[in-house]
């Protein structure tokens, strides 16, 4: 039996951020040198900038090494504020953990690149930021995202005459068509850097380009019918891996050798698929799990799980071709672990498709079945054919039903049929006789059981009054951390908050405090909501005092990450991992009780978990929205800093703080979400009015919007007008 190739040929992938990594390695000295500085009494910005090269540098080769000095470069550019280092060290870190497989580590770092550079404009960080962000969406098989960031880094590439930058554009750019099979694009793209490469002698990128020609042509094969044709693609192929290869070892790349080997065997398992002849099959057999293997020891040495689940699934698809279907099951289920360990939808879909056909193969009827409609739902979510999924599910099912299982179903029905007929008449008998017993049964279970239950119903009624009166008395313990009105109106004037518990307790709080002049003011939503969310919303204000005020945090990106290690801290007194925490918009407003003037300017400084910041101004009525670092306040992976915004306001600007109850209210004519745009279409429209009418229309607009339906979430809403 002969199963499809499925593809399962690395591109290489542009990871061109840093001119650092391009040091050659024999220069080992230089190595020694930097480390020899990281050592010595260098300034802060000299070890950041040491630090940095040293990531850069050993990024494909050291990738745990490279990991530790970039968190070290962090590190350091966020004890001296560095925007500048903290960016570059993001965009590194990003880099290693995509090298490592660890996309959404990846995604994350180069989310909160993009934040600072898009703030500071350091144009060069933002093109390298959403090249990374390109490659994490190109992994994940979201090709028209991918597209969306890799034409963005290319056109500031172009606007600042970075040459290198178009170059691995443009690359990446071949890779998305190459993935969307629009193979003769790709070679186009392709052969356009090579040839540009070539002429400046630039090695590294030309391994690059004959490794992604090679892996075009080869999957190019797959769709060829010819036999000739089909030979002499993969010929072509295997010419540019050797070529390839003979680069990566001259600069001593090992991770794209690595990638090199491992497409060399599977090319040498898709002649092994074409061909019949017996000594050309074993030897063709023989050099594909010599790479395999090779290369399984290759992804575990340089840590990358992505090429590890490629590998192990491709051995394990030569061994079902092979016949060999116990070591087969063995690797395509280790592959499929991995491949769902990295949520890797190409991967989980090949892997499937494999096992789908092992099972087949070995009339494991029940297991084959169960593969393959994974299969089916996971190219459907890849090529976006919703409406493809059902008919090819049913086509599966009848190819499924087997003539010899329909028959035996179809008799033990009749046979069903005739025993029915013969069970109704006997149970029509007895019931006429039985009924009236049956009656006077429950006549007289009635009368007795409406005792008992009047007294169960005394008990239960008590029981509900102790429970109510402990949750009245713990929203008085809420309370007791919300500011009171006359504390509020202390520090603002002009001002709203709508504050509407699901229940009689919250996990939605507001909170604020003053130090040195700077007024401290945010909502939050933590985990859940009722009696559990009123216990973590007092351990997360209380850590957000405590941050403030004893421990005096005042930069907002900084309360909040100081808050998150409280909260761990407090969440996580029993060594067990507690996941509970809370999403938050805080802003830090400047008092400048000397300046009255009416263009007087305000400076305000924001940070957010999860949830924005909408800033409205009064000139011309224009919604702007500071978006949050994604990640919330409490444990998580590998935490990054929080960072702060710095806005500048004017006299009548409003700005607005808020969870997220409102926007996900069901309701209105058809039982959907409020959503963020309705809530932002109507806070432009009311903006004429004061702050209190504000609260009363919005209040009445949720409860419209609502009508007779639950309430799901707490909510939450600050309005302050400047």
């Amino acid at each position: 039996m002969k199963s499809q190739f499925v593809k399962a040929l690395i591109l290489v992938h542009f990871l061109l951020f840093y001119h650092y990594r391009y040091f050659a390695f024999e220069r080992n000295a230089y190595l020694d040198s930097l480390i020899t500085l990281t050592n010595s009494d260098a300034t802060d910005t000299q070890k950041l900038n040491v630090y940095i090269k040293l990531a850069s540098t050993l990024l494909n080769n050291n990738n745990k090494q490279s990991l530790e000095y970039g968190k070290k470069a962090f590190k350091i550019a966020r004890s001296i504020n560095s925007k500048k280092g903290m960016s570059d060290a993001l965009n590194g870190l990003g880099n290693v953990y995509y090298a490592l497989g660890e996309f959404v580590y990846a995604k994350s770092c180069f989310e909160n690149a993009q934040l600072i550079a898009e703030k500071e404009n350091f144009k060069l960080v933002l093109a390298n930021a959403y090249s990374g962000l390109g490659l994490v969406y190109l992994t994940q098989s979201l090709y028209p995202k991918a597209l969306e960031y890799f034409f963005n880094a290319l056109r500031i590439n172009e606007e600042i005459n970075n040459d290198q930058g178009i170059l691995n554009n443009m690359g990446n750019i071949g890779i998305v068509y190459n993935e969307e099979k629009n193979y003769t694009k790709a070679i186009e793209y392709y052969t356009n850097v090579l040839v540009m490469a070539e002429s400046t002698g630039n090695t590294r990128l030309k391994m690059n380009q004959y490794t992604n020609i090679g892996t075009a042509y080869a999957e190019q094969s797959t769709n060829t019918k010819g036999l000739a044709e089909k030979n002499s693609m993969l010929q072509k192929a295997l010419d540019f891996y050797e070529k390839a290869l003979a680069s990566a070892t001259e600069v001593k790349e090992k991770n794209t050798e690595a990638l090199v080997l491992l497409n060399m065997a599977s090319l040498f398992s898709e002649k092994y698929n074409l061909t019949t002849n017996p000594k050309e099959r074993k030897e063709l057999k023989e050099n594909a799990l010599k790479y395999f293997f090779l290369m399984i020891d290759v992804s575990k040495e340089l840590g990358n799980k992505y090429y590890e689940a490629i590998t192990v699934g491709n051995l394990g698809s030569l061994y079902l071709n092979s016949g060999e279907y116990l070591k087969a099951e063995q690797y395509l289920k280790k592959a499929l672990v991995i491949s769902n360990e990295l949520n890797a939808l190409s991967l989980l879909r090949d892997q499937e498709q494999y096992l789908y056909l092992l099972y087949d193969t070995t009339k494991q009827y029940k297991l084959a079945l169960k593969h393959y409609k994974n299969f089916i739902s996971l190219r459907d979510r890849i090529l976006n054919e919703e409406n493809s999924q059902k008919s090819m599910l049913q086509q599966m099912q009848y190819d499924f039903d087997k003539k010899d299982a329909l028959a035996k179903e179809e008799n033990k029905r009749k046979i069903e049929i005739l025993k029915e007929k013969g069970k109704r008449q006997t149970i029509f008998i007895y019931a006429s006789v039985g009924g009236l017993l049956f009656l006077t049964v429950i006549a007289f279970l009635v009368f007795k059981n409406l005792k008992i239950s009047r007294s169960q119903n005394k008990i239960i009624r008590a029981k509900n009054k102790d429970i109510l009166d402990s949750i009245t008395y713990a929203k008085r313990i809420q309370e007791a951390i919300l500011p009171s009105n006359k504390t509020i109106q202390e520090f603002l004037t002009n001002y709203f908050i709508l504050y509407k518990p699901k229940d009689i307790v919250a996990g939605d709080f507001y909170w604020i405090e003053k130090l040195n002049q700077r007024i401290y003011i945010a909502a939050a939503d933590c985990t859940g909501h009722g009696v559990p969310g009123a216990m973590v919303s007092v351990v997360c204000s209380n850590a957000l005092s405590k941050a403030l005020l004893e421990e005096k945090n005042e930069n907002p990106g900084d309360l909040l990450f100081r808050t998150r290690e409280i909260v761990v801290e407090k969440l996580s007194k029993n060594n067990e991992d507690v996941l509970d925490g809370m999403d938050i918009s805080l802003a830090s407003i400047l008092i400048n009780e000397h300046n009255e003037s009416e263009n007087r300017k305000i400076v305000l400084e924001w940070a957010g978990a999860n949830n924005p910041l909408w800033v409205i101004r009064n000139k011309n009525k224009d919604l702007l929205e500071i978006k949050p670092n994604k990640q919330p306040i409490g444990k998580v992976d590998n935490p990054l800093p929080f960072i702060t915004h710095t806005i500048e306001l004017q006299k009548g600007d409003s700005i607005y703080l808020f969870t997220d109850g409102l926007q996900d209210q069901f309701g209105g004519e058809k039982g959907k979400k409020f959503k963020s745009s309705k809530l932002k279409s109507l806070l432009l429209s009311i903006q004429n009015q004061t702050m209190d009418e504000q609260k009363e229309l919005i209040d009445t607009s949720f409860e419209t919007w609502k009508g007779k339906l639950e309430q799901i979430d707490d909510v939450c809403i600050i309005g302050i007008k400047i």
